[in-house]
């Protein structure tokens, strides 16, 4: 039971109205006394809420509410006598309330109608859900004194708490104007109102801002004004005089205290949280004091309760006969029969991770990996280190801990055949051999019944037999990899051999063996490693290993630009293992018969062989009667503890011999077509594999196409007669028994068992759909939680870039929180624990992914791609977004054919509805991509069309801006310079970028705009594409001379930035400054360069990353991260630069390529020289 009180909770977002607070806790908004005491709930949304804010009045409080599935603006009276009401139907995971208006509407801060989804603006909103774009530029937040003074600050997208001590481009600034200019003044007005920024020597975000008297009020992490920027400091309450002096901080909270978040005021008190408490200062001088609230009814939801065996399902692995699977379950193992029995527990604990779960071999015992022992360095320090375990697969006896010393965390154990050696790789990319002793093989024992066995009860059996304990021989490593982390490991049938794959550089991977019966049994290369060879896997008979490789050189040329692509490069190999072994799908001196590998008399072949029949038969044949039999006669033997295994009947297996010299001259590819294939798993009979279907990135190919998009197909080819069978379709995952006779596939959300050896139709007797639901699990929130806090700690700091944490005390950072997980009461608590907690870093990339709220049914908005305006009661279109057919993205509904919508028109009702007075989103939620019937009225008609809304009209926004600025450029210019938009460093900004490339590199010069690039990993291939210059001209004849290289800028190139380009668009500017391609204009990057692969997730399946690939620049040594690149010309974009709708950035970007272009013009192509046979000139 949790030794938390039942009332104790995690608070957050407070505000301070009097005497009263208002708070967020276990998803609702809540009220309390601010003296302290019990709370009262103001909300019950059953959804994550956020950001509750008093009105001057303190008779409402505004809220973010995802009720609806996303974040939108709610409001409900502190009295509570009647329900909340949503005032927002904007659909933009930016929306947040900011505050209130002193005429009583409520600010919030979006993206919608924001012509980039990654900006936000200011919207003043009021009672009745009227909302108004308030002319503040692009902003988060805003402070209006009574003298007018204004200071706005710039938006964010994730609270500073989730990278602490950030001081990168992006940190929040704030802009002040002294000017008293109302909000309802002109346009004019505010495009002319002048301001200036406000403490830009604070390098870190300056938020949650608000007057206090005549002072500013902020929280921040900054050391001071005078810091380093390697000095650090933990989140305090901070305020400036009016004109700007002044600088004073109010707290003192150090690191291992906590870390100040969303102060708030009323003028009087200030309230603000810290690790899931609340506290109030009674003035600026006071010191802080926690308030102690009672959180009533919230206990409850730490209670243990059951988890649905509908999710963490991590894998099905089938003991030998498939009767039932070791299952690896959210952190516990399980054996759960396949049909006709129950679901049985073997080992797990609430705190604790189990992974890697097998049957060990044709032994009576499962294998898994649990980090048991590793838990004491929650008190130690140091980092603990994972242990194999064991436990019977009847449930009897105790769990056996192998202890294999400091390895670490391991990442896969694979048992032998026979489960007497366990393979495991681990998180230092290391190949260690684990013996074991005192396992019984039944396979290499007297393994047929006597009689008077076979007549036995299964009482009786049990009462006659002891199942031996396990016990650790000894460990050996056999491996280490400089290149990746070590994958696939497989053993040979008759245990000696073992193969891993083993990354020797970025996209290449070898296989390596090791002969585990040799004094050394060091791994030595089996492959060479200049291709990427993955998946290893013996055939049954122990003659073949089959492998996946990428050795495919086949080329396509690119339809859009002048560029070759290697595509479909992977196919299935087969290596004889012996030189002898004939080639199974070359010629043989005799030729091959129906059963190709049978008619191999001199035993040097496959399943059927002489060899295969001296050794008890590894190839038996394939009939769906012999299927059925083998079913039938595993459900007939009594289950005992020495038969659960289903392994009592298995035969000797075969003994594996390999000649190591010239392996990869015997690799002959299997004869099916190449692509892209995974899972290559042996059978009894061949091999089965996943072969995925050829798919673009970006989905474009499919748009408009009814159906759901090809699904991996599970494929099987018999080695005996050289056949290819499709089995499943749809099939993501898959495993073989011991015996080789059955497979356990997942399709879907369904765990299907079918014979490894023919398809079976879904009413075959032999395709057995498992029942999930059998297996229980009672998880206790509070120690699965905990577990999680300490597993991240391990991953990080075995997977952190440096291995000293680069000098901070990763331990103590996440002991603080230890404590806090009593108070976590819901999922959202949780993750935004996580972000704290891996924010204390100071590191880019350090993400936490946990589950998205889904609201059911969920009650989102739909777009139409147009900006309206409430006029006389009516919303009138005054602009239709223009779309771009190469976007199926960006599509506009009102101008679809058919539709002939105007600017002008009046949308009068939807689906037969009157639109209402918050919006036509209002109107359409829950009609996105779907026929929608609008009435339309001009010059006094009314129309009725039939369009089909957005779910997300932020492709269209893109493009309609990107449109805007390349006829800017266009316009300044006077033609003479070509524009590109790059928006990030991944497939969409790719094509993106040559939507405009072939046309923009035939103008003089080219501006590239990367403001708002989100990052990705193709910099280095927009690099190669904007530093090319002109060195040849082709003429071919009645046509135009053309550059070469093909789309060489013939002239200047600039670059320009914006805080927004971040990651991989820090080092696109990074590295064209190297390169020198041009001059880079705008502000200073977000500073973010240490890379993350998303290996990793936690116990519930939330994502947690870790910073792990940093990088070195040329020019900028090891600066950009969490500061970014400086750009060589400076040029802001204050508010009423974006109010006026003008882009000083560009526009200067334009300058500076047409000056280049004055002092170096653009390539031209030179004139034909003379004939070369014509009359001599003189």
């Amino acid at each position: 039971m949790p030794m938390t009180p039942a009332h104790a909770a995690y608070l957050r977002h407070p505000d301070v109205r009097g005497d009263l607070l208002t708070f967020t806790a276990a998803n609702d908004v809540w009220l309390a006394p601010l003296a302290g005491g019990r709370a009262w709930r103001l909300t019950d949304e059953g959804a994550p809420v956020a950001y509750p804010r008093f009105s001057p009045d303190g008779t409402h409080v505004a809220y973010t509410s995802r009720t609806s599935g996303g974040p939108e603006v709610w409001v409900i009276p502190t009295e509570g006598d009647t329900a909340p009401r949503r005032l927002t139907f904007w659909g933009r995971p930016s929306t947040k309330v900011a505050g209130w208006l002193p005429d009583g509407r409520i600010l919030a801060t979006s993206s919608f109608g924001a012509p980039i989804a990654r900006d936000a603006q200011l919207w003043a909103i009021d009672l009745e859900g009227t909302a108004e774009l308030l002319p503040l530029g692009r902003s988060g937040e805003v402070a209006i004194h009574p003298s007018g003074t204004t200071v706005v600050s710039t938006p964010w997208r994730r609270d500073q708490a989730g990278w602490k001590h950030y001081q990168g481009g992006t940190a929040v600034k704030l802009w002040i104007s002294r000017q008293d200019v109302p909000l309802d003044s002109p346009a004019e007005a505010h495009a002319e109102r002048s301001w200036e920024p406000l403490l830009d020597e604070i390098l870190a975000s300056k938020l949650r801002i608000a007057w206090y008297g005549d002072r500013l009020l902020f929280a921040s992490d900054t050391p001071g004004p005078d810091a380093a920027r390697n000095d650090r400091a933990s989140a305090n309450l901070w305020s400036v005089a009016r004109d700007g002096s002044d600088l004073r901080a109010h707290t003192s909270l150090t690191s291992a205290q906590g870390y100040l978040r969303e102060p708030a005021t009323d003028g009087s008190t200030v309230v603000f949280s810290s690790r899931g408490r609340l506290f109030a200062m009674d003035s600026l001088e006071a010191s802080p004091r926690e308030v102690e609230i009672l959180v009533s009814g919230v206990g409850a939801s730490r209670l243990p309760r059951p988890a649905p065996a509908t999710k963490n399902v991590l894998a099905m692995r089938p003991l030998h006969d498939a009767r039932a699977s070791v299952v690896e379950w959210r952190g516990s193992v399980h054996a759960l029969t396949h049909r006709g029995g129950p679901s049985r527990l073997l080992a797990g604990a609430c705190g604790l991770r189990l992974r890697e779960a097998h049957p060990l071999g044709r032994s009576d015992f499962a294998l898994f990996v649990t980090d048991a022992e590793a838990l004491g360095d929650r008190e130690s320090g140091g980092v603990g280190s994972d242990v194999l375990a064991l436990a019977r697969l009847d449930g009897g006896g105790e769990e056996i801990r192998l202890d294999l010393g400091e390895v670490g965390r391991i990442l896969h154990a694979i048992p032998s055949p026979d489960g007497s050696r366990v393979a495991i790789s681990t998180h230092d990319n290391v190949v260690r051999l684990v013996t074991l002793r005192g396992l019984e093989d039944p396979a290499r024992s007297s393994h047929h019944r006597s009689a008077k066995e076979t007549a036995a009860s299964a009482w009786e059996q049990d009462a006659e037999h002891a199942v031996p304990a396990p016990r650790l021989d000894h460990v050996r490593e056999v491996g280490r990899s400089t290149g990746g982390e070590v994958r696939d490991l497989a053993w040979s049938p008759d245990g000696r051999w073992l193969v891993w794959a083993e990354p020797n550089s970025w996209q290449l991977s070898r296989l390596m063996i090791s002969d585990t019966e040799d004094p050394e049994p060091t791994g030595r290369a089996l492959t060479t490693g200049k291709y990427q060879d993955s998946a290893p896997a013996f055939s049954a008979d122990g003659k073949h290993l089959a492998l996946l490789s990428l050795r495919t050189f086949e080329t396509v040329y690119d339809d859009m630009v002048f560029d070759l692509g290697f595509v479909n490069a992977e196919r299935p190999f087969l290596l004889p293992l012996e030189r002898t072994t004939p080639d199974p799908f070359g010629p043989h001196p005799d030729g091959w018969g129906a059963d190709a590998t049978s008619k191999d008399a001199e035993g040097a072949g496959g399943p059927g062989g002489k060899d295969a029949a001296a050794t008890g038969g590894a190839g038996a044949t394939d009939t769906a009667t012999g299927t059925a039999e083998a079913a039938t006669a595993a459900s007939t033997q009594p289950a005992s503890s020495h038969s659960v295994a289903g392994a009592d009947e298995a035969d000797r297996p075969p003994l594996t011999r390999i000649d190591l010299e010239t392996v990869e001259s015997r690799l002959v590819p299997f004869p099916v077509v190449s692509g892209y294939y995974s899972h290559l798993t042996a059978v009894s009979d061949g091999f089965v594999w996943l072969r995925h279907p050829q798919q673009g990135v970006l989905g474009s190919a499919r748009a408009g196409v009814e159906g759901e998009a090809p699904t991996p197909t599970l494929e099987h080819w018999k080695l005996a007669d050289r056949t290819l069978t499709v089995l499943a379709e749809g099939v993501s995952d898959l495993s073989a028994s011991g015996d080789g006779q059955s497979l356990v596939i997942r399709q879907g959300e369904k765990w299907v068992q079918v014979p490894a050896t023919r398809k079976v139709e879904d009413e075959d007797p032999a395709r057995i759909v498992i029942d999930t639901s059998r297996m229980r699990l009672s998880v206790d929130p509070v120690q699965e939680r905990r577990g999680m806090l300490w597993d991240n700690y391990r991953i990080m700091a075995q997977q952190y870039w440096r291995a000293d944490m680069d000098g901070m005390d990763w331990h103590a950072m996440t002991s603080w929180y230890d404590p806090v997980v009593e108070r976590l009461v819901t999922e959202d608590d949780f993750q935004d624990m996580m972000w704290e907690v891996q924010g204390e870093l100071g590191t880019s990339h350090a993400y936490v992914q946990g589950p998205v709220y889904h609201a059911d049914p969920p009650m989102l908005p739909a777009h139409l791609g147009a900006d309206l305006e409430l006029r006389d009661g009516r919303w009138v279109i005054t602009r239709i977004l223009p779309g771009d057919s190469s976007d199926p993205d960006a599509r506009s509904p009102l101008l679809a054919p058919g539709v002939g919508a105007q600017v002008g028109d009046a949308v009068l009702r939807v689906d037969g509805r009157p639109v209402p007075r918050e919006g036509i989103e209002a109107a359409l939620v829950g009609a996105a991509d779907k026929a929608t019937e609008l009435v339309l009225l001009r010059d006094g008609a009314e129309h009725r069309v039939a369009v089909t809304p957005l779910a997300d009209d932020s492709a269209l926004r893109y493009q309609a801006w990107v449109a805007a600025r390349r006829a800017l450029v266009e316009d300044l210019s006077g033609g003479r310079l070509g524009y590109l938009h790059i928006p990030d460093m991944v497939s969409s900004g790719w094509a993106q970028m040559h939507r405009d490339l072939r046309e923009a590199s035939t103008k003089e010069g080219l501006v590239v705009d990367v403001r708002y690039n989100s990052g990705g990993h193709t910099s280095q291939l927009v690099t190669d594409r904007i530093a090319r210059r002109v060195l040849s001209w082709g003429y071919p004849r009645h046509e135009r001379p053309g550059t070469y290289p093909s789309f060489a800028p013939r002239g200047a190139v600039v670059l320009v930035t914006n805080q927004e380009a971040g990651s991989d668009g820090d080092i696109v500017n990074a590295v064209s400054r190297a390169l020198e391609i041009g001059p880079i204009i705008g502000t200073r990057t977000w500073g973010g360069v240490i890379g993350i692969d998303g290996r990793y997730d936690l116990v519930d399946g939330t994502g947690v990353t870790q910073p792990k690939y940093a990088s070195w620049f040329e020019g900028e040594d090891w600066a950009i991260e969490n500061y970014g690149v400086e750009p060589d010309i400076e040029v802001p974009l204050p508010p009423n630069a974006w109010v006026a709708g003008e882009d000083p950035q560009l526009t200067r970007g334009v300058t500076e390529a047409l000056a280049l272009l004055e002092q170096q013009p653009a390539a031209v192509a030179p004139p034909l020289p003379a004939p070369r046979f014509g009359p001599a000139t003189r």
